[in-house]
């Protein structure tokens, strides 16, 4: 798989953070980073640009509606289920989404950043995360993708714990340093929204979701 060489112009770019949730993330090389996180797994992260398209709006607005769908839907179980156990179920899950601490979230909700969304791929295995994470910075006229991989199960929301923490300090740049970093020649996604930039293919070596062509 092609690599996209993309080196940063300030030496202290990340060279190491921690978040509330005690995620730490080093700096490996140039736009790679390791997220080790406190139940002692660990992600590799690394960033690519993209020129931008419209399917990432498209697909934000989807990811809100399905959980805004799934949110009214938990609520509405609340009051038919069958046993007071399902109902205590039903209620926790409803209070995590509103309180946005759902494990699962797809969409991030930033300053600065108006789309950020996960796109897991689906593995017949749970030993291994992959994930990309998509987004836009309002003061950056490309697509943003953070490439996740790592062993064992990492839910989406520290997936998008770690990503916020490096969005933080990609805010430092300055517009000079944006407009050196390469961007990839080829769009992420095709007509039809699909991902077929070369330099994403083998990463969905294996997967069931999505499909790639």
């Amino acid at each position: 798989m092609k690599k996209l060489a993309v080196t940063l112009l300030i030496s202290a770019f990340i060279y190491g953070c921690s978040t509330e949730d005690e995620l730490t993330i080093s700096k490996q090389e140039s736009c790679r980073w390791k997220c080790n996180l406190q139940s002692g797994k660990a992600l590799e992260i690394e960033m690519l640009l993209f020129p931008r398209s419209e399917f990432p709006e498209q697909r934000f607005s989807e990811l809100k509606t399905l959980q805004e769908n799934e949110l009214e839907h938990q609520r509405k179980m609340i009051k038919s289920a069958p046993t007071a156990e399902l109902q205590r179920s039903y209620s926790e899950e409803v209070r995590l989404r509103e309180a946005g601490q759902w494990p699962w979230k797809l969409t991030g909700d930033w300053n600065d950043w108006p789309i950020v969304f996960i796109e897991p791929v689906l593995l017949t295995t749970s030993e291994i995360t992959k994930s990309l994470v998509l987004c836009r910075y309002e003061n950056y006229r490309n697509d943003i993708v953070f490439k996740i991989y790592g062993l064992g199960e990492v839910d989406y929301k520290t997936q998008l714990e770690c990503i916020e923490q490096l969005t933080e300090e990609l805010e430092q740049l300055t517009a000079n340093q944006w407009a050196e970093l390469p961007v990839s020649s080829t769009p992420l996604y095709n007509q039809d929204g699909v991902i077929v930039n070369p330099d994403l293919i083998d990463f969905f070596e294996g997967s069931i979701f999505p499909k790639q062509h």
